[in-house]
C-alpha cells in the first residue's frame, strides 16, 4: 500500500521563532535577543501586566464555570474591542464582531470569509510580517506586494506605496498595518493615510488592517487614527485586532475580528460558520480576562498607564540605540530610529552580518535585520552598537 504521507516533504521552519529558539538555547552571557515580537521590561523580562493579574483573581473568585463560549465569543469582549477601535460614535455604525484565536486567527478568519467571494489578488507591504503570506496563500489567494519601505533610505515608499494601489485590479484586498508598521516601525502620517483611502475607493479596494500594537506607538486613540478615518469615509472593511502585545496575553490567544459592511448581520453569520468547522468555540479565560481589565474602570486606568510606561521604555531605547549607533559608526545617519513607532525598527544589515552578530557576538535579530528594541536595556546597548560598528566596517 502506498503511503499517503510520501509527498510530505520537509518544510522548512518558521523563521522568526526558529531564530528565537536558537537564541533560547546559547547560553553565553553577553547574548542579547533581538529576534521575537514579545516586549521586555528593562530586566529583559516578560512579565504579566499588574492590571491582567488584578483581573484574574478577581475572575478566580468569581467564576464557577467552565462552560464553552458561543461560536462568535465573548460579547462583552467583541464590544469592547469595537470600542477600543472604533470608538463610541463610530460604533453606532453596521459593524459586527468575532472573537478569535489572537491576531493571527482573526486574519486566517478574515481570509476565509474573502475567499468565499473574492478572487482578486491580496496585496501585502514589502516588507511585512511574515506570516501574512503564509495566511493569505493558505486561504486560496495570489499574493502581490506593494512597495511600502525603501531600505537604503530608511524612508516610506510613499510614491511607490501609492502606484502600487492605483494599479492594481479593481476589488483588490490591501493588508494594511494599522500602527507600528512590522518589521519597520515606520507609518504613514494622517494626510498620507487620507490619500491611501481616497485611492481605495477610486479604485473599489478592500482595506483589512491588521491591528497588532494598538497602544504601543503614539496612544490608544492616536494609533487608531487611520482606521477610524477609513471607517468615517464608509469603506467596507476587515479589522483583525489582537490582545497579545497590548495586554501581554500572548499565549491566551486573544483576539478580535471586526468587519464594517451594510451587511454585518450576514457577514457575522458567515464568520460563525467558518469558526464552526474550524475549532467551534473561543478560548474562555483570556476573552474574560481582556474584557474585564478593559471594562472595569480602575483596571483599565492601571492598565492604560503600564501601557504609557512601555511606550516610553520603547522610545527611550530606541533613542538610545540611534546615539549609541552614531558615535561607534564611522558612517551611517541612525537619526531614522528616533522617528518610528512601536516595538521593531530595521537595520540596513547584509544577512552575512547578520549571521556574524549571531555566531560571534551572540546577538540575535531577524534574517530580515528587524531588532526589537525592547531586547535593549542601558546594559547591553554599548555591546550591541559596538558590535555592530564591527561588521558594518
Amino acid at each position: 500500500m502506498k503511503n499517503p504521507f510520501d509527498a510530505y516533504d520537509h518544510l522548512p521552519p518558521d523563521p522568526i521563532f526558529f531564530i528565537s529558539a536558537q537564541a533560547a538555547k546559547d547560553q553565553r552571557s553577553e547574548k542579547v535577543d533581538l529576534t521575537i515580537g514579545i516586549y521586555k521590561t528593562a530586566e529583559l523580562e516578560s512579565v504579566i501586566f499588574k492590571s491582567v493579574k488584578k483581573a484574574e483573581k478577581k475572575l478566580f473568585d468569581s467564576q464557577t464555570n467552565k462552560d464553552y463560549l458561543s461560536i462568535g465569543g465573548h460579547s462583552a469582549l467583541i464590544d469592547a474591542s469595537m470600542r477600543l477601535v472604533f470608538g463610541d460614535d463610530l460604533c453606532q455604525r453596521d459593524i459586527c464582531g468575532i472573537q478569535s484565536l489572537g491576531g493571527t486567527g482573526a486574519l486566517r478568519l478574515g481570509a476565509d470569509l474573502l475567499a468565499e467571494t473574492i478572487k482578486a489578488p491580496v496585496y501585502i507591504s514589502s516588507p511585512t510580517w511574515v506570516n501574512h503570506h503564509n495566511i493569505f496563500s493558505r486561504a486560496g489567494f495570489t499574493i502581490q506586494q506593494y512597495p511600502y519601505y525603501d531600505l537604503h533610505h530608511q524612508s516610506l515608499n510613499f510614491d511607490g506605496f501609492c502606484h502600487s494601489l492605483n494599479t492594481a485590479p479593481r476589488g483588490s484586498i490591501i493588508v494594511l498595518h494599522g500602527c507600528c508598521h512590522n518589521p519597520s516601525g515606520a507609518d504613514p502620517s494622517i494626510e498620507e493615510w487620507r490619500e491611501i483611502s481616497e485611492i481605495c475607493h477610486a479604485r473599489n479596494l478592500i482595506p483589512f488592517f491588521d491591528l497588532a500594537y494598538q497602544g504601543f506607538g503614539n496612544g490608544l486613540d492616536e494609533d487608531v487614527q487611520a482606521i477610524r478615518l477609513f471607517a468615517k469615509e464608509h469603506h467596507p472593511m476587515l479589522v483583525a485586532t489582537s490582545f497579545s502585545k497590548n495586554l501581554g496575553l500572548y499565549g491566551e490567544r486573544v483576539g478580535t475580528l471586526l468587519v464594517l459592511s451594510p451587511k454585518a448581520c450576514g457577514v457575522e453569520s458567515h464568520l460563525k460558520a467558518i469558526a464552526r468547522a474550524s475549532y467551534s468555540n473561543p478560548p474562555l479565560h483570556g476573552a474574560l480576562v481582556a474584557a474585564h481589565t478593559l471594562l472595569d474602570a480602575d483596571l483599565r486606568s492601571s492598565w492604560q498607564q503600564e501601557l504609557k510606561e512601555m511606550r516610553e521604555r520603547i522610545t527611550s531605547m530606541r533613542n538610545a540605540l540611534a546615539s549609541a549607533l552614531s558615535a561607534e559608526c564611522k558612517s551611517g545617519d541612525f537619526s531614522y530610529l528616533t522617528k518610528r513607532n512601536g516595538m521593531f525598527c530595521y537595520l540596513n544589515l547584509t544577512p552575512e552580518q547578520i549571521e556574524d552578530l549571531k555566531l560571534n557576538q551572540a546577538i540575535y535579530l531577524t534574517q530580515s535585520g528587524r531588532v526589537n528594541v525592547t531586547g535593549l536595556n542601558t546594559q547591553n546597548i554599548p555591546y550591541v552598537a559596538q558590535s555592530i560598528a564591527r561588521v558594518v566596517g
